[in-house]
């Protein structure tokens, strides 16, 4: 699997091996996993400190004797009504200081992950927008969503109507789609200035973001690769690829 070449969407997170990035920054990662309708839970536990002593040694003689070194799988009592998928990092190294902040935490995941608006930012002002775009509507209804926690609390996109900070809040949102005539819809998207038309520096979702399966695509600052002549911070939006 960690040569494997990933193409669209049927392969995308097909073999799993992204979730292991965090194996440097912590000496254990353990994941919990329960499949809706299954008694039992799956409990995977990476020993990264002692993967990275083996490698480091030359001891081995490829990528899945280190795996069966370094890793356990135990089976436990589960409710058949429980299913998640749960990422504990165990013994996180002090020297990366944003992964003990649970703040900068969540507000990575909130920009990062798939999942939804707040129900304020959705009913207050993306729904009746919609309404009237019905055909959008439809692409904003089979885009993924996610439930993601942080200890214990829901994450949702950081959107909200009015700008912290800005004294001025979000105009009606505009939409639209990218179409080619041979491979169809390639992508969808909303956007929006503020009312007093100023830049939205500092503000934690400015900028219009890419995203593929609702997941992000680079950063805030994509979006100003194409936009030569005006600054994207003027603008809050997401584009979907599809």
């Amino acid at each position: 699997p960690g040569n494997s070449v990933k193409y669209k969407d049927n392969l995308i997170g097909q073999y799993g091996i992204g979730r292991l990035i965090a194996a440097q920054y912590c000496e254990k990662i353990i994941f919990e996993t329960s499949y809706y309708m299954e008694n039992k839970k799956t409990i995977l536990t990476w020993n990264t400190e002692e993967a990275f002593k083996l490698i480091d040694s030359h001891e081995y003689e490829d990528g899945t004797y280190v795996i069966d070194k370094v890793t356990s799988v135990v089976f436990e009592p589960e409710d058949v009504e429980e299913h998640y998928f749960r990422v504990r990092l165990c013994g996180i190294k002090r020297r990366i200081d944003k992964l003990v902040d649970i703040q900068a935490v969540k507000e990575y995941v909130s920009l990062m992950a798939p999942v939804d608006y707040s129900m304020e930012f959705k009913e207050g002002y993306l729904f009746p927008a919609l309404e009237e775009n019905p055909d959008i509507k439809e692409l904003y209804e089979n885009e993924r969503i996610y439930k993601v926690v942080v200890n214990g609390e829901d994450i949702r996109k950081p959107y909200s109507f009015d700008i912290p900070n800005k004294d001025t809040s979000l105009i009606k949102p505009l939409f639209l789609k990218f179409e080619d005539p041979d491979d169809g819809l390639l992508g969808w998207g909303w956007y929006a200035l503020n009312d007093k038309i100023i830049q939205m520096n500092n503000v934690l979702f400015r900028g219009i973001r890419f995203r593929k399966l609702n997941t992000i695509v680079g950063d805030a600052n994509v979006m100003a690769n194409y936009m030569k002549n005006v600054s994207v911070n003027y603008f809050v939006g997401e584009m979907f690829l599809t």
